[in-house]
């Protein structure tokens, strides 16, 4: 982990998600938007309100009213039927620091293999009222991904699809180890501050992105 976390302080923050156990439906409500068949962001509080029969004068207003309601609430219903929720992996840098949930593994091993950049999920969800609601959900890019684990069925499963590396642990390593934690310790303020190598290795990374 620590190999890990020291080497991704040159990456730009935002592109870093440190995920610990993380379940399909947090992917989704965590990390996606919700967009409309256009692929345009589709903001769930212009749902129609209403209207309430006291704040008309007279009853042909409040029924014109009522059947405007219906209309707009008709489109509402059918934009939100035709919506889906976009998780967008390009340019990402997803850590695992434990083994993922199975299903969001299995999620995810498409995008692992490079089969296809845009792939489409379909989940049954419940609404704010209890009904049962089918969503779909894209996942799009492939992001880059490092796995955490010593968990031998993701090891042998990530195998075809990554670099597996086991960090070196010897008496000398955790030794030097040691050292540099207690260096770091007694003089944080020489460790806290950027130098000018980590400066330029930032800015080529940017500029490589």
């Amino acid at each position: 982990t620590y190999n890990v976390v020291e080497t991704l302080k040159y990456f730009p923050k935002e592109d870093i998600w440190f995920l610990g156990g993380l379940s399909p439906k947090a992917l989704i409500h965590d990390y996606g938007v919700l967009l409309n068949k256009d692929g345009e962001p589709l903001d769930l509080s212009e749902k129609p309100v209403k209207p309430k029969k006291r704040n008309y004068q007279s009853e042909e207003e409040y029924k014109e009213a009522l059947q405007q309601y219906r209309e707009e609430l008709k489109t509402y219903s059918e934009e939100i039927r035709n919506s889906y929720t976009l998780i967008n992996l390009r340019h990402k840098i997803l850590v695992f620091l434990e083994a993922p949930n199975i299903e969001t593994f299995n999620m995810l091993r498409p995008i692992l293999s490079h089969d296809t950049e845009r792939i489409e999920y379909k989940f049954t969800d419940r609404t704010a009222k209890g009904q049962l609601r089918t969503s779909c959900v894209v996942i799009e890019g492939f992001p880059a991904t490092i796995f955490l684990s010593t968990d031998r069925k993701y090891v042998e499963e990530l195998a075809t699809r990554s670099f597996t590396v086991t960090p070196e642990a010897s008496k000398e390593k955790i030794a030097e180890a040691n050292k540099l934690i207690n260096l770091k310790a007694s003089f944080p303020w020489d460790y806290e501050e950027e130098t000018e190598e980590t400066k330029t290795i930032k800015a080529l990374i940017e500029s490589l992105k």
